[in-house]
């Protein structure tokens, strides 16, 4: 038949090409990606795995629940905390190396730190309301009257305050006078500010 051909020669002329074929793709016109080589993505020197793993970390942290900022009384009740543990730590050493302080039990000396804080933050609260008052005076005298008004409560509460605590506790709290007294409220005092400015120094 005219037009019709035997497909015989064109499978075989397609068997011939393919062996050109198969030897020019593996003589390098395509040619395989080297073992260590990186895919687009992390030519930067970052995989996707780091990327995904800080996402994840990320992700983790703003699932992590915040916890509030403590409010005022919190505050309040670890500083009081903090300064009535300072006055026992005190009171105990100068029980320990000074015979002129002698504090029968721990348990008393405990109670009597709790009293001496409460007395101490009463007279300090007097004393800021007596300088306030004397502040919004005018004239020349007020600032004097002030600090002389200051001083009395001052010096003048710890005699108030040691016969408290001989009313409360008796025999069982000796603190040989008034000059050892003021010699341990003023080393509590000084306790008291060196332990809150570590504590705000770890801010």
């Amino acid at each position: 038949m005219i037009g019709c051909g035997s497909p015989w020669p064109a499978s075989s002329a397609v068997a011939a090409h393919q062996p050109q074929a198969l030897a020019q793709g593996s003589s390098g016109s395509r040619e395989e990606p080297p073992f260590d080589a990186q895919p687009p993505d992390e030519a930067d020197g970052e995989s996707n795995v780091a990327r995904d793993g800080r996402l994840v970390a990320g992700w983790a942290e703003l699932d992590e629940p915040v916890e509030p900022a403590p409010s005022r009384r919190q505050y309040e009740f670890i500083r009081y905390l903090l300064y009535i543990l300072t006055d026992l730590v005190v009171l105990n050493l100068f029980v320990e190396y000074w015979d002129a302080v002698v504090i029968d039990s721990f348990t008393i000396s405990l109670l009597t730190a709790i009293l001496l804080q409460v007395l101490l933050k009463v007279t300090l609260v007097i004393e800021h309301r007596i300088a306030v008052y004397f502040k919004a005076r005018p004239g020349r005298w007020s600032w004097l009257l002030r600090v002389i008004a200051a001083w009395l409560v001052l010096f003048g509460s710890k005699f108030v305050i040691l016969e408290l605590v001989d009313i409360v506790f008796g025999e069982q709290v000796e603190f040989g006078g008034v000059v050892p007294f003021i010699i341990v409220v003023v080393t509590m005092l000084l306790a008291e500010a060196i332990v809150e400015r570590v504590y705000r120094a770890l801010r």
